[in-house]
């Protein structure tokens, strides 16, 4: 469930380190794939901010009052980097980072650790609550775009469909996103991975449209990559 858990995991990193969880985070995730444009909210490098999606001109000192909604408060009165506050990093370096798990080439994690990601980790009593959740009102945020007939389970970064889907996720794929922004997904068995990020301006935005888009995209990366297959095959 979401809670302060990640920033905690954040501090105890820091204690553990020595140093901030941004360093942490660009000399063992960023330095292995070549990334140098990641940095915590607020966003303070000159080089970054100007890459920025403005989305409210309201919003000069890039503390994404856009995408938090309302005041920016709680972004103004953080001192440190902080986990579940996020990261700013463009797609095109996100999907790095899902590239190097999809192949499992030992720059960020070891084989193993990989492998036991893609794992379901739910026991008896968590997968009832889960599938408890998966089928309430709310259940739209934990499924994650998967019909709820589909048989999933949750790994150690997101769900994992537990059955291929005809046209789309291969078994073992695991997924996450957010609700009003992005959507990633790494598929083993099919040698896919992808993330399509959406960026509604609050508090005027189609929650409907915003889900759609997303799911367009990832079930368009599917479509795409069997008609590359037929078209290597023909060649």
């Amino acid at each position: 469930m979401y809670s302060t858990g990640l920033d905690w995991a954040g501090k105890v990193i820091e204690r553990v380190t020595g140093g901030t969880l941004g360093e942490h985070v660009q000399q063992s995730i960023c330095d292995p794939l070549g990334i140098n444009s990641a940095q915590f909210y607020p966003v303070t490098r000159e080089d970054l901010r100007p890459r920025l999606v403005d989305l409210n001109p309201q919003d000069p000192d890039a503390y994404a009052r856009a995408v938090v909604g309302g005041s920016s408060d709680v972004q103004r009165r953080s001192q440190g980097d902080f986990g579940g506050h996020g990261l700013f990093m463009p797609a095109e370096d996100y999907v790095k980072v899902l590239h190097s798990l999809l192949a499992n080439d030992g720059k960020l994690l070891k084989p193993g650790t990989v492998d036991d990601m893609f794992q379901d980790h739910l026991n008896q009593e968590t997968n009832a609550g889960y599938q408890a959740a998966r089928a309430s009102p709310m259940g739209i945020f934990f499924r994650v775009g998967i019909d709820l007939e589909t048989k999933t389970g949750h790994g150690l970064g997101g769900v994992v469909t537990l059955e291929d889907v005809d046209g789309w996720y291969g078994e073992g794929t695991m997924t996450w996103g957010g609700g009003l922004s992005l959507a990633w997904f790494i598929d083993r068995k099919n040698d896919l991975c992808g993330i399509g990020a959406v960026q509604p301006a609050l508090p005027d935005f189609d929650g409907d449209t915003v889900a759609a888009l997303k799911q367009t995209f990832c079930r368009d990366m599917y479509r795409k990559q069997a008609a590359w297959k037929e078209q290597q095959r023909a060649s």
